[in-house]
């Protein structure tokens, strides 16, 4: 992933789109600016966008630690992760959803639009 990633306000949700190599320092650091650019723009949904990393295998350790972390920082928050379909696993957004956040994951842009935009 790049140093510091961009953010883009779209109609309704923030957009982080990553690129390069996966780590997960560079995740949280996606995961902060999500927290932080919805708080300022009071907008509640946000995609990360992974679909462009390279090397996207992310450890089991990584995925229990980013789950963690997400239910922390994205609390009243409404998040779509895109990532590799062959890379998902869910077990990430498990944790997460386990301690309250509302977050899940998806091979596509189509869908993720489609479970952000729907009534909870």
């Amino acid at each position: 992933m790049g140093d510091k990633p961009n953010i883009y306000k779209n109609e309704g949700f923030l957009n982080v789109p990553l690129t390069g190599t996966y780590s997960k320092d560079k995740f949280l650091d996606a995961i902060d600016k999500v927290a932080s650019s919805c708080t300022n723009t009071e907008i509640n949904k946000a995609i990360i966008d992974g679909s462009a990393i390279t090397n996207p295998g992310i450890p089991a350790l990584d995925r229990f630690q980013i789950g963690e972390y997400m239910a922390i920082n994205l609390v009243g928050l409404k998040v779509a992760i895109i990532w590799p379909k062959a890379f998902i696993k869910k077990f990430g957004v498990q944790v997460a959803t386990n301690r309250g956040a509302n977050v899940n994951s998806f091979s596509n842009e189509k869908e993720a639009l489609h479970w952000l935009h729907e009534e909870q």
